[in-house]
């Protein structure tokens, strides 16, 4: 592991590791050290985070842990979440998960979001879930938002859509 020295929210000096795979060179693992050289809690809750990747360095799940080892819960309600992308690389699915990594709802209220593209790459749509798989209002208002693009990928076209379809 690389150790890089830098400061957190406080201005307390800390000391990082990262750890890069030996492929693409994406941070694979990141630990907060005290000055005592052992991991440490940052104001955010964690003190270490790890990244998984697939074959094509898509990020497909990140979690959080405490000091001690256990799953870290941070401000937003989360320990983690996972990431499916399509063959373009592209976003299709993704859920948070709490500490016992089970589904859990963000701040925005919504656990799990869906996400399509038309045939110019342009994002069409996103419907998002609660921890039970059904339909959830998030807390802009709506359970699935789809956008319209002209040839020249501008967006013309917007709509929202309650978990009735409505």
């Amino acid at each position: 592991m690389r150790k890089l020295n830098f400061a957190d929210l406080r201005e307390c000096p800390l000391i990082g590791r990262h750890r890069l795979p030996h492929r693409r060179g994406k941070v694979v693992e990141s630990v907060r050290l005290g000055l005592d050289d052992k991991p440490l809690d940052g104001p955010d809750r964690y003190a270490r985070w790890t990244t998984e990747y697939d074959e094509r360095g898509n990020p497909v799940r990140e979690a959080y842990f405490r000091a001690d080892g256990a799953p870290a819960l941070r401000e937003d309600g989360t320990s983690g979440w996972t990431r499916k992308s399509d063959d373009m690389g592209r976003e299709v699915e993704f859920i948070f998960f709490g500490v016992d990594g089970s589904p859990v709802l963000g701040n925005e209220g919504w656990a799990e979001k869906r996400s399509t593209y038309d045939a110019l790459g342009n994002p069409a749509q996103w419907t998002f879930f609660g921890v039970d798989g059904g339909p959830v209002r998030t807390k802009f208002g709506f359970t699935r938002l789809i956008q319209g693009y002209d040839e020249r990928k501008r967006l013309v076209e917007e709509a929202y859509f309650d978990a009735e379809g409505r």
